[in-house]
């Protein structure tokens, strides 16, 4: 039978056997809780801005001159862009997209003066030396273009490459198609034996290298300060 005296009960003095109430259990947790138990309101993070997909190949690019094609992945792109890899695939399908998208936009320029007209050198001349740049990506350019195909099916000409030899063709720089496709071809092929690498910061070298000095040199004049086509 419990003790009282005063009409208190022993268990009712705070610090007795009995451990205090609810209120003595806050005092000891460092004071009450907000109400109904939730945490401060927190002001939403502000959205991020929208990726903008010249910015995704940029760093693409630069990722793909510093670890080649298999130290390339959607991860690595997203860290340089310090976005989610999710953002990235909102407007490339994959690895491959992205990479075809940069290895042609080296050659894009010169598509583009040749289609405006540019002398048959300047272009000529452009195009060594974008490809003796970066061997390895102007051979990866022509893998990429086999994807998805028949193993009884041609290899497809990249179609950057499609636009520099119709326009070759069409402003009779080159005189037909067929001549047009003759004329890329034996640069192809030196290009694919490594004739040209190392070379592609001279475009004039580069020409030497394949046995056509550009015409400035071979008339004795002095060349143009300024090329048709700026090659990367």
């Amino acid at each position: 039978m419990s003790n009282t005296k005063d009409g208190v009960r022993d268990g009712d003095i705070g610090g007795g056997g009995g451990g205090g109430g609810p209120a003595d259990a806050g005092s000891r947790t460092g004071g009450t809780k907000p109400p109904g138990g939730s945490r401060p309101h927190q002001p939403p993070r502000p959205a991020a801005p929208p990726l903008d997909p010249e910015a995704v190949l940029r760093a693409t690019a630069e990722v793909l001159d510093e670890k080649g094609f298999h130290g390339t992945t959607i991860r690595v792109i997203a860290s340089r862009l310090d976005c989610a890899v999710g953002s990235i695939y909102r407007h490339f399908t994959d690895k491959n997209q992205l990479l075809d998208a940069v290895v042609q936009g080296r050659f894009t320029p010169v598509a583009e003066a040749a289609e405006a007209g540019a002398p048959l050198e300047a272009t000529t001349r452009a195009f060594v030396a974008a490809a003796a740049r970066r061997p390895e990506q102007y051979r990866l350019m022509f893998w990429l273009s086999t994807l998805g195909r028949g193993a009884n099916e041609p290899a497809a000409m990249p179609p950057v490459l499609r636009r520099l030899l119709a326009a070759w063709s069409d402003h009779g720089q080159c005189g037909d198609a067929e001549a047009a496709c003759g004329h890329w071809g034996g640069l192809h092929g030196r290009l694919l034996l490594g004739e040209m690498e190392g070379r592609g910061d001279d475009e004039a070298e580069a020409m030497r290298a394949l046995g056509a000095a550009p015409a400035s040199e071979r008339n004795g004049v002095a060349a143009g300060a300024e090329p048709v086509v700026a090659a990367e």
